[in-house]
């Protein structure tokens, strides 16, 4: 994603319900990213399913890449 300076986590796994295979794609961002990023995503694929929960605390390897 070129709105965020953070990595992504794929996790692959299958539908209970339909049992097809599925790629989730795991982000942690602070709350000024979330927009930017939810519109990218939107753009990028209209169904996506986006959940945005709140984070209580964060311990360890949490850096953002320079800027170039």
């Amino acid at each position: 994603m070129s709105v965020t300076r953070h990595g992504i986590t794929q996790l692959n796994g299958m539908g209970v319900y339909k049992h097809q295979y599925r790629a989730m794609l795991y982000m942690v961002v602070n709350e000024f990213e979330i927009k930017s990023i939810v519109d990218q995503v939107v753009a990028a694929d209209p169904k996506a399913f986006i959940e945005v929960s709140s984070v209580e605390r964060i311990e360890g390897n949490y850096r953002q890449k320079p800027l170039d």
